[in-house]
Order: structure tokens, then C-alpha cells, then sequence
């Protein structure tokens, strides 16, 4: 688990080694596994 970024309490992100971005439209985009 590493740090959320996002979260102002402390959250936890579970770490895949996905790569994926968002994009202009606000939908997340898969790249690789």
C-alpha cells in the first residue's frame, strides 16, 4: 500500500503496476498492465 495523494485523512492506495491516465472527458484510460 503506499499514500493517497488525494486524501486529506491519511488514505491508502493498493499499488497494481497498472498504468492508466484520465482523461479531458473525466473517464480513466487503461495503457498497460
Amino acid at each position: 500500500f503506499v499514500p493517497d495523494p488525494f486524501s486529506n485523512d491519511g488514505g491508502r492506495l493498493y499499488r497494481t503496476g497498472d498504468l492508466a491516465r484520465w482523461l479531458p472527458d473525466g473517464n480513466l484510460e487503461y495503457l498497460a498492465p
